[in-house]
């Protein structure tokens, strides 16, 4: 999960973005537009802005189903590896069973292709993997929803630098392009060759971009680090996400690790079993085998 949704717009944040005969014009908030001569806005820029908010309702209900459908698809994931985990767990309760039925009704067996102890180490081992797999599935669902959660404060943050952008515009003239590209926004062409500019979505990208930010706000000519979303902000936005990012990458990875050892447990733990009925056979060949192989905690044929 690591490309984000895309950038979504606050009802307040679009609401201020909309003329407010009630509110000073000032570069930090979104207030009443105005233009260098001190004119209200055209009927032109009203339309835009409607349409701007119309937009980002329709793009925050698509984004809103969109976050459904991930949530089930999760889910479905989550009852997979669940399954696989209780498949390896009835090996590893076996194996605690018979290690206890073995001890307690034939203490003096001896197996002769492995010791008793050896079973113990691999059963102890596959059993604190199990839990320690438990764990860090936890892990990264936290790592996840902490990743979810920061995502859609930088992108409520973006829409703010956005507008600091468009009233930079506005009052000195300048060329927008170069602001987004500075503040480490991707340019992405439509279908109809149409320019736009996007906040990386994918949390590598978006947090070289996030360094930009913070690179072009701790400037001395920079513009907007000391607005109320500027640079101080932007740091604590950069703190969360590296330690989101970096926790769900380091959760991911021993979750592999983890999953990679339980299947090699889990085989030599299985074929240990087998090589110990098959002794339990040839050893008690003259008594009744079922029954003798119940009292080692074999209750069942298959595992």
């Amino acid at each position: 999960m690591d490309n984000n949704p895309e950038e979504t717009v606050s009802p307040k944040l679009t609401a201020n973005l909309v003329p407010n005969e009630n509110t000073p014009l000032d570069d930090t908030s979104q207030t009443k537009p105005e233009t260098a001569e001190g004119k209200e806005p055209t009927k032109a820029e009203k339309a835009a802005a409607r349409k701007a908010a119309r937009v980002a309702e329709m793009l925050a209900r698509k984004l809103a189903l969109a976050a459904r459908k991930a949530a089930k698809a999760k889910d479905a994931e989550i009852i997979k590896h669940t399954r696989i985990d209780n498949t390896i767990a009835k090996v590893a309760n076996l194996s605690v069973s018979v290690l206890a039925q073995w001890d307690l009704n034939y203490p003096n067996f001896v197996c002769t292709a492995f010791r008793r102890s050896e079973l113990q180490q691999s059963s102890d081992e596959l059993a604190a993997l199990l839990v320690e797999s438990v764990d860090k599935v936890n892990d990264k669902r936290q790592s996840s929803r902490d990743l979810v959660a920061i995502n859609q404060k930088i992108n409520q943050s973006v829409q703010v630098l956005r507008a600091y952008f468009k009233a930079n515009e506005m009052m000195n003239n300048i060329n927008i392009d170069n602001e987004y590209n500075r503040y480490g926004f991707e340019v992405r062409l439509s279908k109809k060759g149409n320019r736009t500019f996007i906040f990386p979505r994918d949390n590598d990208s978006r947090a070289a971009a996030i360094q930009m930010v913070v690179s072009e706000m701790q400037k001395p000519s920079g513009l907007y680090g000391s607005k109320d979303l500027g640079l101080t902000h932007w740091l604590q936005l950069q703190t969360a996400h590296t330690a989101a990012w970096t926790g769900s990458n380091n959760s991911r990875a021993r979750i592999s690790a983890i999953s990679k050892q339980k299947k090699i447990l889990t085989e030599r733990v299985k074929d240990m079993l087998t090589i110990l009925r098959a002794n339990i056979k040839a050893h008690f060949y003259k008594q009744n085998a079922p029954q003798t192989l119940r009292s080692f905690g074999f209750l069942k044929e298959n595992f």
